[in-house]
């Protein structure tokens, strides 16, 4: 009885396996369209479907066929590229522009490190105002004199009343190293912030072709499908059927030259805001996907190029880091002649003396010190420091030059963009009409879907390529603004 149930068990599981053949995979989708599908024909058929092609040569036409294109792990799952209604939900997540900026101003371990160097100016800073403090010394002496043993303590205290060339000149000069390391922290900004802009409108671009990335896909797809099928009819040649080949294989290779742009666009968007976002949505991951966004409206402007030269220089940092060293180099100079001036200063002592006999000694008094001559050291160090400011002020000039030039530069190429972004403007708008009328000969059964789709995704592609033109201008528009140091 066992047996006889095992083998009735054993027939149902072969006739539902065999009235269950097994689907195609995505790699079969991703295969060079001259392979041919597995289960259609059997390998004899193959043979002859391949020689027919190109008798004279099949080993050539073989190798061809089963070349299939590198596939990336997890490369756009099949049931996100079949369709928009087939994939997952946009994401609500968002991060904007200035997000990304502020993310980054807090966790780039650059300006981390600058900051660190302010701390450490404020700190010296401080530490110039020491000697106005009451300095405390004490000492303690034991000798041998005369076969007896003498030991004396000593505690002294000064307190520096007033130095010409005191605690304030060189606090002064502390001032202006805090004040450079501020300067160089923004600096730093405004360089992180022009390189986050480029790479976010990038990424965003890519989203942007997300859907006309898959409807490539899909076009692709049918269209092959299409030709296969006549040419297994015979209605299609052997040259247009290669040339059928071809096209599908291009296209496919855009697909994956996109996966591999925005994964790198979103590893760089990482490492310039110091935190991982998701921006690919075809990519088979379980995260939560980051739509960036940013205000797509705007429109790049200009204005005379001489405001521009204004604004850089109020607001570039590194001027302003030179104005800072032009002014330290002059304190310094100042600071060594006042150093030929006396200091005045308070002082007290206290001394305790133990040997044959003990006894206390105990003085204070106003101390005036004065450095008559000191072998010019003085002399030397001010006009080293007359010499740097001289050095500064000259490289002040030739940095104002190098920015006229860098302004210019950018102004010349923000207005050649913005000519042709008008330019490109006029045929946008002709590519949409076009598309308007496919659309409308379409509902009147014109055209077919698939030539439909084909039109949608060039139209798709124009817009496309209009918002890259715009991010171009928009972006050498953020070039001069960074040359002119991003003024608030």
């Amino acid at each position: 009885m066992r047996k006889l149930f095992f083998k009735i068990l054993f027939v149902f599981v072969f006739v539902f396996v065999c009235s269950n053949p097994v689907r195609g995979t995505l790699r079969d989708d991703f295969s060079l369209p001259l392979e041919i599908p597995q289960g259609e024909r059997d390998s004899k058929e193959n043979s002859e479907f391949l020689n027919s092609i190109s008798p004279n040569k099949p080993e050539l036409n073989k190798n061809f066929v089963n070349k299939k294109p590198v596939r990336p792990e997890g490369f756009f799952p099949k049931n996100r590229l079949e369709g928009s209604h087939e994939r997952k939900p946009t994401s609500p997540k968002t991060l904007t522009l200035e997000q990304a900026i502020n993310l980054a101003y807090k966790k780039k371990p650059s300006i981390q490190a600058l900051r660190q160097a302010k701390e450490v100016s404020i700190i010296s800073r401080r530490s110039t105002m020491s000697p106005y403090l009451p300095q405390v010394s004490a000492t303690g002496i034991q000798y041998d004199s005369d076969y007896s043993i003498k030991r004396s303590a000593a505690i002294g205290i000064t307190q520096l009343v007033y130095s010409f060339a005191g605690p304030q000149d060189t606090y002064r000069i502390a001032q202006k190293n805090v004040n450079k390391a501020e300067h160089a922290i923004e600096q730093s900004k405004d360089d992180i912030r022009l390189a986050i802009e480029k790479e976010f409108l990038n990424a965003w671009l890519l989203q942007q072709k997300e859907n006309a990335i898959t409807k490539l896909y899909n076009s692709s797809k049918e269209t092959f499908e299409k030709d296969k099928h006549k040419y297994e009819l015979k209605m299609l040649n052997q040259n247009d059927w290669l040339k059928a080949n071809a096209t599908f294989a291009q296209n496919i290779a855009t697909v994956q030259s996109y996966q591999d742009d925005i994964s790198i666009s979103e590893q760089t968007l990482e490492y310039l805001i110091g935190e991982k976002h998701i921006i690919n949505n075809l990519a088979d991951n379980k995260q939560e996907v980051t739509k960036l966004t940013w205000d797509e409206n705007y429109m790049p402007t200009l204005k005379p190029v001489e405001f521009y030269y204004e604004l850089a220089l109020r607001n570039r940092k590194d001027l302003k880091i030179k104005d800072e060293t032009i002014k330290q180099k002059s304190i310094e100079s100042n600071y060594y002649l006042k150093k030929y001036l006396p200091s005045i200063s308070l002082f007290g002592n206290f001394t305790r003396y133990e040997a044959a006999s003990s006894y206390n000694s105990h003085n204070a008094g106003l101390k005036i010190s004065w450095s008559i001559f000191d072998g010019l050291t003085n002399y030397f160090n001010k006009e080293a420091a007359k010499g740097n400011q001289i050095k500064t002020e000259l490289e002040k000039q030739d940095l104002q030059q190098s920015i006229k030039v860098e302004i210019q530069t950018a102004y010349s190429n923000l207005m050649k963009y913005i000519k042709q972004l008008n330019s490109d403007l006029v045929s946008y708008k002709q590519s949409e009409n076009e598309f308007n009328l496919k659309k409308q000969k379409l509902s009147l059964g014109q055209v077919s879907e698939t030539d439909f789709k084909t039109a949608e995704y060039t139209w798709n592609n124009v817009q496309y390529k209009f918002s890259e033109e715009k991010v171009a201008a928009i972006l050498k528009e953020r070039t001069l603004i960074h040359a002119c140091g991003y003024p608030e």
